[in-house]
């Protein structure tokens, strides 16, 4: 009897190189292992042919959710051709995307419920999920831009397919879904099955490293006020993650932003909450947030209201990137 295959998918936000790493990987791999390199959604030909109407740009009118059905409906027939006769025989199995990148995309990036994204995706693959995902990291801004320029395949240059051409807002939702996805995956999925690889936004390497100086900004603000905020904040500089939408500490209509500042920046960036924050927040339970990364940081919140945001100012006493 063969011997199971290995099944590795490599993740990420556009632009962060998935490509170039997934064919270096391949590359060693092959000396010592019968291998098969693919991508997702495709992979099948009739995966190749939903995969040109996702990423068609004159497909405008494509909703979100036909959007998830299409990328759910090319993953069943991916699993069904390529999956499990790849690891029946034995053989590594590396694809670019699978299950994480609906999570990301269609969960977080379109704000469909993430619970729903996910049934519909184990229907889909039986539950066939993979051994190891390798996510790559990128600041968006610096991500979107080298996707569309380098884009030639499924969109021209400079402006990219469908995906590539949303803006930059749904990009970061995009990134802040995959950084939500990674430490769950040793809880929910195989142990350990996520690494990151990749700078954080903003840059500096991996490591641990000192952070006098440095505030963490906790913006909890209307769900409608999101977009704008992202976007001002981006526009300004500032690399900001959508960290949770209506759950935990939150009630419904809210989500929060956190932003990472240095202490000279602190004003302008309230500022810019300020600007952006129209609507006055009314659904926050009166308890502070819990931060929850354990042992990446301690801080010690400072609750302050800033035009229809309320906004806590954490001072950072520790932090580990990784």
């Amino acid at each position: 009897m063969a011997r199971r295959g290995i099944f590795i998918t490599i993740e990420g936000p556009e632009g962060a190189g998935k490509t170039t790493q997934a064919r270096l990987l391949h590359e060693r791999l092959r000396d010592r292992f019968q291998v098969v390199y693919t991508r997702e959604p495709g992979g099948t030909a009739i995966g190749e042919r939903i995969r040109a109407m996702l990423l068609d740009a004159s497909n405008t009118a494509m909703t979100p959710v036909t959007e998830m059905l299409l990328f759910a409906a090319s993953r069943a027939q991916f699993v069904a051709e390529v999956v499990e006769p790849a690891l029946r025989d034995g053989r590594v199995l590396l694809s670019e995307r699978y299950v994480d990148a609906s999570i990301a995309y269609q969960g977080f990036g379109r704000g469909l419920d993430v619970e729903l994204v996910r049934r519909v995706n184990e229907g889909a693959t039986r539950g066939v999920m993979p051994d190891l995902t390798i996510l790559l990291d990128i600041d968006p801004a610096v991500g979107l831009r080298r996707a569309r320029q380098t884009a030639g395949k499924e969109g021209r240059p400079g402006h990219g397919d469908r995906l590539e051409q949303e803006s930059l807002s749904f990009h970061t939702r995009v990134r802040s879904g995959f950084l939500a996805i990674a430490p769950r995956r040793g809880r929910q999925s195989r142990p350990g099955r996520c690494a990151r690889r990749g700078r954080p936004a903003g840059g500096g390497a991996p490591g641990r490293e000192g952070v006098a100086g440095i505030r963490l900004v906790l913006a909890i603000v209307q769900e409608k006020d999101v977009g704008r905020l992202i976007d001002a904040l981006t526009e300004d500089g500032f690399n900001a993650t959508m960290l949770a939408s209506t759950g935990g500490f939150l009630r419904e209509g809210n989500s929060t932003i956190l932003i990472g500042v240095e202490d000279a920046q602190i004003d302008q960036v309230l500022g810019v909450i300020q600007r952006s924050a129209h609507r006055r927040e009314q659904f926050v339970s009166p308890m502070p947030p819990a931060v929850e990364p354990v042992d990446s940081y301690v801080t010690y919140p400072v609750k302050v209201e800033v035009g229809g945001a309320i906004v806590f100012v954490l001072q950072v006493e520790r932090m580990e990137r990784f």
